[in-house]
């Protein structure tokens, strides 16, 4: 009996209508995503197979790719499929043009190729959207994917990060999945359903009449009650009405009322029954090709099918073309099953024993052939362990270039059998730490500690000890009770190690710093504090030893002089330190501290430094968090409008934490610049309203969250933010000297409700801190405080020594603020002449800043002293956001819209809505217009 194909498109009229209208809208400039569901033979691949052709009748770029079960841990492998064929159709120019700027991360995924530096695994999904990107800027194109419950989880993820920018692109992605309750409930592939841009649409099994339509067209006028009995079997799935309908007739039944009574049940498992019976009647070449396909999957080569159904070419080719002829395989090269029931139902054929034999030799045939370990691997996944040592090699090396191209979870699968093989006991411990590595890196803290601890026992050597151990203490649980275990374990090390051997001795120390900082330990850190004390910076080893020592600065309360020297030191490391990402890097600690310091320009360059290198490495993550350090710098600087863009394009290149993180800067930049309002909105975008996760890189934000509260006259809210922000850090061991302006904050809510006693003392206090750090602008700013809240002080002097102190300072906003504040001061006094002076300073600084609320503040000041007070050329409607000013910039120094895009990590959509909006405000027409229409902007916002 052959296995009829399956049926037209039948009542799917509605469904063809969203697909037309996702084409159209795609070469209209606007992407659409559609996901069609339903389950097993329901007509998705026949969906999607229209949708290809009438792409392509449209004259659309065509892309495509599909899920099988085989190569569910082939990393990446469903993109490849897609993007793979056009970037190694393309000539050499034009190759280069498709992988020019950010799609350059794309390339070791689809050429194969093997790079010097791994890719950051948010630095693939960059590059490979603009390699789409690229793609759809020569003409429309539509992505099609079928299959996604069998995708790779890699593949997955991108699919996710395409559907939240297509509408940004000329793109039409259309894609299926069979419906299965695990893969919707949880995983990648929910996290992509779950996302407004991307419309999920069910198909329903065909009615009655659709199945009595369908059998009209395989024979001549069935009865109702014929239609209705085959309508009852199947269910109305397409698929197994195509296989009932030819099983009937190849059997001679009637599509008649007699003929009713014979039509049975179709499953499933009739599907796999019918699959057997065909290859019985199937000579022993086309079943040994059949089984071949099977084992090797969809897609499968000729020549690789007949190797292994040990089968020549020519032979192979006619067995191929009997298999089309009884509908198993697709007539198409490479080669694959007409529908994915057909290709289980063939694996299903072959015994347990025979598909192990089948999947190892399949193995050995893609080795001898020099395929990618990648391919090698899929197979071993699915043969029994035997100790063989090339099985470890290769899942290794699998796992090694999965990692490369920042596909996590395939390397994991590959280890751990890798792991069960088992490896030469002199590889063992390699194999251990390169999975705990992995692990780590996506947060599988505990199997992550308990492989660290077995490679621990079995290491061969000091340093190999030392490198289990230094990755343990990544994952040691605070309450596991292990501590005394792993001081016991750091002792140990200390004492073996070889003199000669630096590099571990500072891992040692780093980890034994960081260690003995806990509150319950009560190790004597000093003689490792003196050796580090010695240390130069040399190496990245030494540069983070020499971060590790700030805390311990931090904490016996050392000058902002000797944080810098010491931090002065570990920058030069600074680009070797730049870890990708995660939430937090070594680079930070250095940044963060130098800007308590006050030495603001190697702040700023060490975080544009990493802001560079986040950038050619396409890693979202650690792009937002350089932005976020960058934009707390220029903030302390003054230079609200680049702080603002920062801030903001750090929130629109991450999500989840970094998100949080930036919109607590850009929350504090927003009030800075007068707008209290507005920064309460960016908190409640991002849903900071509420309780805030007890995490140390969350604690600045609620302490901007308390500052917006102070401006909108919330203090009793703003104190418990206070309470609690002191809460985290008496429990973190954080340092005080970062919290200057904070503690100002909580002083005018602790006066503000009445406590003058409590507001005096927490001026002084910061006083006292601000002295000890001996910054000159920490302590100018903590004597603004006191002479804002301490009522019994004199506020002139306190202002002026303020004044003088900040302005050798590079704070500039905060020397704006001193000025104000004392010709404010001055003329409440009755000195409206002396206080003048202090205020147009004050004024002009500010506006420099981009600080409208003090600039507003210092003119009505002005006006009260006696002085006519210009007042700016431009409205607030007419000003250019910090987004827009940014992006006008760079296009006036000559950037594309895509590399505008490409460096922002935005879309061209995005940079485009920016300049055209520029453009209005500016009032202009052309991009050559745009360096003297700003210089213009600038001159009238001054009013110079």
């Amino acid at each position: 009996m052959a296995i009829a194909a399956t049926t037209a498109l039948l009542e799917r009229s509605a469904e063809l209508e969203r697909i037309d209208a996702a084409l159209e809208s795609a070469r209209d400039g606007t992407g659409v995503g559609l996901l069609f569901e339903g389950e097993a033979g329901i007509g998705k691949t026949a969906l999607l197979a229209d949708a290809r052709l009438r792409a392509q009748a449209a004259g659309m770029l065509v892309l495509r790719g599909r899920g099988t079960e085989l190569e569910r841990e082939y990393p990446l492998g469903v993109v490849q499929q897609c993007l793979q064929p056009p970037v190694l159709e393309a000539d050499q120019s034009s190759r280069e043009r498709l992988l020019a700027g950010a799609a350059s991360l794309a390339a070791p995924v689809v050429l194969d190729a093997i790079t010097d530096e791994p890719a950051a695994p948010f630095g693939t999904l960059h590059g490979l959207f603009w390699l789409v990107a690229n793609l759809t800027a020569e003409r429309p194109t539509l992505v099609v994917l079928d299959d996604l419950q069998w995708a790779d989880e890699p593949s997955l993820r991108f699919f996710g990060f395409l559907v939240r920018r297509v509408e940004s692109l000329p793109l039409a992605l259309v894609a299926a999945a069979r419906v299965d309750d695990r893969a919707l409930a949880d995983g990648p592939l929910a996290v992509v359903r779950s996302d407004p841009a991307l419309e999920v649409l069910e198909l329903a099994p065909l009615s009655e009449q659709g199945v009595a339509a369908f059998l009209r067209s395989s024979a001549t006028d069935p009865t109702g009650s014929f239609a209705r009995a085959c309508w009852a079997a199947t269910g109305g799935n397409p698929f197994l009405l195509g296989h009932l309908a030819a099983a009937l007739r190849d059997s001679g039944v009637p599509f008649t009322a007699e003929g009713a009574s014979l039509v049975t049940s179709v499953t499933p498992p009739e599907i796999a029954r019918g699959v057997r019976r065909a290859l019985s009647r199937l000579d022993p070449h086309a079943v040994a090709l059949a089984r071949a396909v099977a084992v090797l999957g969809d897609d499968a080569p000729l020549d690789e099918a007949a190797t292994l159904a040990g089968l020549d070419r020519e032979a192979a080719s006619e067995a191929a073309d009997r298999l089309v002829s009884a509908r198993l395989l697709d007539d198409s090269r490479p080669l694959q099953f007409a529908h994915p029931l057909l290709r289980e139902a063939a694996h299903a054929t072959l015994s347990a024993a025979d598909r192990e034999r089948e999947h190892r030799r399949a193995a050995d045939l893609l080795a001898a052939r020099g395929a990618p370990p990648e391919r090698q691997a899929l197979h071993l996944l699915a043969v029994e362990p035997i100790g063989a040592e090339p099985v470890v090699a290769t899942l290794r090396a699998a796992a090694r270039l999965s990692s490369d191209r920042g596909a996590l979870e395939p390397a994991i699968t590959m280890l751990r059998r890798a792991l069960v093989e088992p490896p030469l006991d002199a590889d063992r411990f390699d194999v251990l730490m390169e999975l705990a590595d992995v692990e780590f890196a996506t947060a599988r803290d505990a199997a992550a500690a308990e492989h660290c601890d077995e490679a621990w026992a079995l290491a061969p050597d000091p340093p190999s000890r030392v490198r289990a151990l230094y990755q343990r203490r990544l994952v040691l649980d605070p309450g596991s009770g292990l501590g005394d275990t792993l001081s016991h374990r750091m002792t140990e090390a200390f004492a073996e190690l070889a003199e000669a051997d630096s590099s571990s001795r500072l891992r040692l120390i780093e980890m034994a710093l960081l260690h003995y900082l806990a509150a319950s330990n009560t190790h004597d850190a000093s003689p490792l504090l003196e050796e580090v004390s010695e240390l130069r910076g040399d190496t990245p080893e030494e540069a983070r030893v020499l971060i590790t020592s700030l805390f311990w600065a931090f904490r016996r309360g050392a000058s902002a002089a000797e944080i810098t020297e010491i931090a002065a030191r570990a920058a030069r490391q600074a680009g070797e330190l730049i870890a990708l990402d995660t939430y937090v890097s070594p680079s930070d600690f250095i940044v963060v501290a130098l800007r308590w310091a006050d030495r603001l320009d190697l702040a700023e360059q060490v975080a544009s430094r990493a802001l560079d290198q986040a950038r050619r490495r396409g890693s979202m993550p650690s792009f937002a968090r350089a932005a976020v350090h960058l934009a707390a710098v220029r903030r302390r600087r003054g230079r609200l409008d680049d702080a603002e863009a920062d801030a903001r394009m750090a929130i629109g290149a991450t999500e989840g934490l970094g998100v949080l993180m930036a919109t607590g800067v850009l929350a504090s930049i927003v009030l800075d610049r007068g707008r209290a309002a507005e920064a309460w909105e960016a908190l409640v975008s991002a849903g900071l309203t509420g309780p805030i996760p007890p995490v140390p890189p969350l604690t600045p934000v609620l302490l901007a969250r308390m500052q917006v509260r102070v401006a909108r006259g919330e203090y009793e809210a703003a104190l418990i933010d206070w309470r609690e922000a002191l809460r985290r850090r008496q429990f973190s061991g954080g340092s005080p000297v970062g919290w200057i302006e904070d503690q100002i904050a909580a002083a005018e809510a602790t006066r503000a409700l009445g406590d003058q006693v409590g507001a005096r003392a927490i001026v002084h206090e910061n006083l006292e801190i601000a002295r000890r750090w001996d910054s000159p602008g920490a302590i100018g700013q903590a004597l603004r405080g006191v002479a804002r809240i301490d009522l019994e002080s004199d506020p002139i002097q306190l202002l002026r020594e303020a004044s003088e102190l900040l302005e050798v300072s590079p704070a500039r906003l905060e020397y704006a603020r001193a000025l104000v504040d004392l010709g404010a001061a001055l003329r409440r006094a009755g000195a409206r002449h002396g206080s003048r002076h202090p205020l147009a300073a004050g004024l002009e600084l500010a506006e420099h800043c981009g600080a409208d609320g003090l600039a507003a503040t210092a003119r009505q000041e002005l006006a009260a002293s006696g002085v006519r007070v210009r007042r700016p050329a431009l409205g607030e409607a007419d000003e250019l956001t910090a987004s827009e000013r940014r992006i006008c910039n760079m296009a006036s120094e000559g950037l594309s819209n895509a590399e505008i895009a490409q460096a922002l990590f935005v879309t061209v959509k995005t940079v485009e809505m920016h300049l055209t909006r520029s453009y209005r405000k500016l009032g202009i027409h052309k991009r050559v217009e745009l360096a003297a229409a700003l210089a213009a902007h600038d001159r009238a916002a001054t009013g110079n």
